[in-house]
């Protein structure tokens, strides 16, 4: 059977950030939103609601980006996936820029200087496109998720393969130093600035789910 892979977004983000025609040209690859925010507390939670929306099984690929990314390993560990694609993520809460508790004391008025400075750089059409991202998402969803994450246990306990994808400049979360590849002047949205190189690394790892159209 060919495996569906779903990736997921940044917290405060939707699948739009992946709108670049070279996402378009992935077959079997969904980009999925959140689901309806029902007070999760916890990743683990939000990983089980994210499993329920998308009937994720042992057919599936998982990964997402940053906040997206870390769900995506809670998912793996729950449904018992063999690996993950971290997008800008991390493996531990400890390499998360800890400026980010700050999203949740100003969930309700969109904090875009604060997202711009640890984002990157991005041009006009990504930061119009991140406004309006941030201010469609739930306040409370942000708010929560900008606390639950730094009490996350980790990847520790997954016992699968990790494959990582990382911007040399990410200030929302440090640059990793094994085991990843890095795409040199990228920031923490290298999803939306290069997404060639993003697509072409979940077609790399994604399997059968990572064809591209012809």
């Amino acid at each position: 059977m060919s495996k569906n892979a779903i990736i997921l977004p940044g917290m405060g983000a939707d699948p739009r950030m992946y709108s670049a025609p070279y996402y378009e040209k992935l077959k079997d690859v969904t980009f999925a939103p959140w689901p309806r925010y029902r007070g999760e507390d916890s990743l683990k939670a939000v990983a089980e609601s994210v499993i329920r929306a998308n009937k994720i099984d042992q057919n599936s690929v998982i990964g997402g980006t940053s906040l997206g990314g870390m769900i995506a390993v809670e998912i793996a560990k729950i449904v018992g996936l063999p690996k993950v694609i971290l997008i800008s993520s991390a493996t531990h809460p400890s390499s998360v820029n800890p400026v980010l508790k700050k999203l949740r004391f100003f969930a309700k008025i969109t904090p875009i200087h604060l997202i711009q400075m640890l984002a990157g750089k991005a041009n006009t059409r990504e930061k119009n496109l991140i406004f309006s991202m941030f201010e469609s998402a739930d306040p409370k969803f942000i708010r929560t998720m900008s606390t639950a994450l730094f009490n996350w246990q980790g990847i520790a306990d997954y016992p699968g393969s990790v494959f990582r994808i990382h911007g040399s400049n990410d200030r929302m979360i440090f640059r990793p130093t094994q085991k990843v590849h890095i795409i040199e002047g990228g920031g923490h949205l290298i999803s939306m600035t290069h997404a060639d190189q993003v697509a072409r690394f979940i077609y790399d790892h994604a399997g059968s789910a990572g064809n591209r159209e012809k």
